[in-house]
C-alpha cells in the first residue's frame, strides 16, 4: 500500500469514531445545541461594538454638540458578551463530561475485549502495547471526541455568521478579509491528512515504551540479580529517545502547518485595512465596520488556526482509533457455541468423567505441540502427567478448561463434548492450582473469594482450613484482611501457594488442577502441600503436573509425555517395573536418595 493510501482516513473508520458518540445520545445534542448558541453569541459584542461607533461617526460628522446617548450600545455590548461567556461555562461544562463518559465507556468496552480474547491472543500482544492502546490511544479518541462536535459547531456558524454581515456591511470588504479562509481550509486538510502515518508510528512507538517499562518493573528481580541495570537503563533511554524523535517529527510538521496558515492571514489584513480605510474615506462604509471586519478577521483566523489543531487531533485519533479498534475487532478464538449447555452431572456423582481422543494441538498449524492424545479420567481419579521440560504437559491440561481449543480429536466431559459447554460454567467446574501463583493486591480474604466474590466468611474460612493456610492466616496482624501486596510478595511461597488452594476448593470444582504448583517450593513445604492435595482432592477428579516422581507416585494413573504424545502410562510401580522414560526419570531423581516403596506414605 502506497504512502498515499495510508494516509488517507476511510470513510468507514471516521463514521466508527463518530459512532462513539452514540453511548451518549443526550449529552451529544444537548452540547452540539449549545456548541451552536456559543458560536452565535461570540458574533454578538462585536457587532453591537460596531453599532455604537458608527453612530458616534454619524454623531460627530453632522456636528451635533448634545452628549450622544451611548448607554443602550453599552449595554448591549455587555449583555452580549455576559451571555458568551455563560454559553461558554456551558459548553467547557458539557465538553468536558461527554469526553469523560464516552472515554470510560470506551475503556470499558476494551477491557471487556481483553478479558474475553484467548490465551493465543494474549501470547502473541505484549502487556505495554495493550496498556499503551487503552491509555494513550484512547486519550487521543477522546480528544476527538471533546473537539469535533464543538469546533465543527463554532467554525460553521461563526464563519457562516460573519460571512453573512460582513456581505451585509459591504460585499468587495467581505471578499477581502475571507479571501485567505479557502486557500487556508485547503492547505490545512492537504497537508493535516499527511500526518496520520506519522501518529500512527509514534503510537506504535509509545507501546514499545511501555512494555519496556512494564517488563523491567516485572522482572525488577531478575535485572538486579544478574546485574544489568545499566544496560536495561540504555535499552529503556533508547526506546524513549525513538518515541521522542517521532513524536518532534509530528511536532514540526504542525508548527510548519500552524505558520503557514498565520502567513497567509498576515499577508491579507494589510489589503484589508487599504481597502476599509479607502472605502470609509467615500462614505461607502464606517468606522465601526472596519472595526467589526477586524473583529471577524481575528476571530476567524483563530479558529482556522484551531482547524489546524483539529486536523491533528482528528490524525491523531485516527492512528488511535485504529489500534484501538483491533482490539475491539478482533474475534475471540474460544466463544461458546450457540446453545451450549450448562455442565453435564457426573455419572457417578462425583468429579467428572474425562476422556481424550485422538488429540492433537499446536500454537501454531504447522508445529504440531500434542499429538494423537489418548485417555480417560474416571470421576473421582487423580492422574498425573509428568514428562521432560517441553514435552507439553501444561498444555495438555489448558485444553480442558478451553485456554486454547483442540486441532484434532475431541474431549469429553461426562460424554458431552467440551466444546458444547458454555465456557463460563466449563471453567467454573475446573479449578487450577499454578506453578506460578498469582494473588492480587487486595486482603486474603478476597484472594480466596475471588472465584465466588458473594461467599461468606465461614465458606472462605473453611477453604483455608482445607488448604491448611487458617493457622498461619490468624497469625497475620489483620487476619483475612491482611494485604497481600502486588503478586502475593508480602508471603512465603508455601503461604501464597496455599492461598491459592484455597481459592481453588471455594470455588468447589468437579475438576482440580494442579499445574506444578511445589516446584517452586522446598521438599518439606512440598511434602505439606501433597498432604493438603490428597485432602482437598477428594470427591474430584484431579490432575497433577510435576517434575518430581515424589509428588505423583501415588496417583491412580501416570501419563509419560514425550514429544508430545504419550509414551508410557500406568501406575508408578507399573512404569518402575517397565523400565522406560519412567524409570530413567525415577533413577535420576532418586539415585542417591531414599526409594519409594509400595506402601509409603506420601
Amino acid at each position: 500500500m502506497s504512502e498515499r493510501a495510508k494516509a488517507k482516513v476511510s470513510p468507514k473508520l471516521f463514521r466508527r469514531l463518530l459512532a462513539e458518540y452514540g453511548s451518549e445520545r443526550f449529552f451529544t445534542v444537548v452540547a452540539t445545541v449549545i456548541a451552536l448558541a456559543t458560536s452565535f453569541a461570540g458574533l454578538l459584542p462585536a457587532f453591537f461594538l460596531r453599532n455604537a461607533v458608527n453612530y458616534l461617526q454619524d454623531l460627530f460628522s453632522a456636528g451635533q454638540q448634545a452628549p450622544p446617548v451611548i448607554w443602550p450600545f453599552a449595554a448591549a455590548v455587555l449583555l452580549a458578551a455576559a451571555i458568551q461567556n455563560l454559553f461558554y461555562y456551558a459548553q467547557t461544562r458539557t465538553r468536558t463530561e461527554l469526553s469523560v463518559r464516552v472515554t470510560n465507556k470506551l475503556r470499558e468496552r476494551i477491557y471487556a475485549a481483553v478479558q474475553r480474547h484467548s490465551l493465543t491472543y494474549h501470547k502473541k500482544t505484549t502487556t505495554g502495547d495493550l496498556i499503551a492502546r487503552s491509555t494513550r490511544d484512547v486519550r487521543s479518541v477522546a480528544r476527538f471526541v471533546s473537539f469535533a462536535v464543538f469546533s465543527t459547531a463554532d467554525l460553521v456558524v461563526f464563519l457562516g455568521g460573519a460571512i453573512i454581515i460582513l456581505l451585509w456591511v459591504d460585499p468587495v470588504f467581505a471578499l477581502v478579509a475571507l479571501s485567505p479562509v479557502p486557500l487556508a481550509t485547503y492547505l490545512t486538510a492537504r497537508f493535516g491528512t499527511r500526518s496520520r502515518p506519522m501518529w500512527k508510528d509514534a503510537s506504535k512507538s509509545y507501546g514499545e515504551v511501555t512494555a519496556a517499562l512494564q517488563e523491567n518493573i516485572a522482572g525488577a528481580r531478575v535485572i538486579r540479580a544478574f546485574g544489568q541495570d545499566q544496560a536495561q537503563n540504555r535499552e529503556f533511554a533508547g526506546r524513549a529517545d525513538n518515541y521522542v524523535s517521532k513524536m518532534m517529527r509530528v511536532v514540526e510538521f504542525w508548527v510548519v502547518r500552524v505558520v503557514g496558515s498565520n502567513l497567509i492571514f498576515s499577508t491579507v489584513m494589510p489589503v484589508s485595512l487599504v481597502y476599509g480605510a479607502y472605502a470609509a474615506i467615500q462614505g461607502s462604509i464606517g468606522i465601526g465596520d472596519i472595526m467589526l471586519c477586524f473583529a471577524y478577521m481575528r476571530n476567524v483566523q483563530q479558529r482556522l488556526r484551531h482547524i489546524v489543531h483539529y486536523v491533528e487531533v482528528f490524525q491523531s485519533a485516527a492512528a488511535g482509533a485504529e489500534r484501538v479498534f483491533e482490539i475491539l475487532d478482533e474475534e475471540p478464538g474460544i466463544q461458546s457455541r450457540p446453545g451450549a449447555t450448562a455442565m453435564p452431572p457426573s455419572p457417578e456423582g462425583i468429579g467428572a468423567l474425562v476422556e481424550f481422543k485422538g488429540v492433537s494441538f499446536g500454537y501454531e498449524p504447522e508445529k504440531p505441540v500434542l499429538g494423537d492424545i489418548t485417555f480417560t479420567a474416571q470421576p473421582g481419579q487423580t492422574i498425573a502427567i509428568v514428562g521432560h521440560t517441553g514435552s507439553g504437559k501444561s498444555t495438555l491440561i489448558s485444553l480442558i478448561p478451553r485456554f486454547y481449543d483442540a486441532t484434532a480429536g475431541a474431549i469429553l466431559i461426562n460424554g458431552v463434548d467440551l466444546r458444547d459447554i458454555s465456557v463460563r460454567e466449563l471453567r467454573r467446574s475446573v479449578g487450577f492450582i499454578f506453578q506460578d501463583t498469582f494473588l492480587f493486591s487486595t486482603s486474603i480474604r478476597e484472594n480466596i473469594a475471588y472465584g465466588r466474590p458473594g461467599a461468606d466468611f465461614e465458606a472462605i474460612q473453611a477453604a483455608a482450613q482445607a488448604a491448611r493456610g487458617h493457622d498461619f492466616i490468624m497469625k497475620l496482624e489483620h487476619g483475612y484482611d491482611t494485604a497481600v501486596g502486588e503478586r502475593g510478595m508480602t508471603l512465603s511461597g508455601g503461604q501464597a501457594q496455599r492461598i491459592a488452594i484455597a481459592r481453588a476448593v471455594l470455588l468447589d470444582p468437579k475438576i482440580l488442577v494442579m499445574d506444578d504448583a511445589t516446584a517452586s517450593v522446598d521438599s518439606e513445604t512440598e511434602r505439606q502441600i501433597r498432604q493438603t492435595m490428597q485432602q482437598v482432592s477428594k470427591g474430584r477428579t484431579n490432575f497433577v503436573i510435576a517434575h518430581r516422581i515424589s509428588s505423583v507416585a501415588h496417583a491412580d494413573h501416570i501419563l509419560v509425555l514425550e514429544d508430545g504424545r504419550i509414551a508410557e502410562e500406568g501406575t508408578h510401580f507399573e512404569l518402575i517395573a517397565r523400565g522406560g522414560v519412567y524409570r530413567r526419570m525415577y533413577s535420576q531423581q532418586f539415585e542417591d536418595g531414599p526409594q519409594l516403596q509400595e506402601n509409603d506414605d506420601a
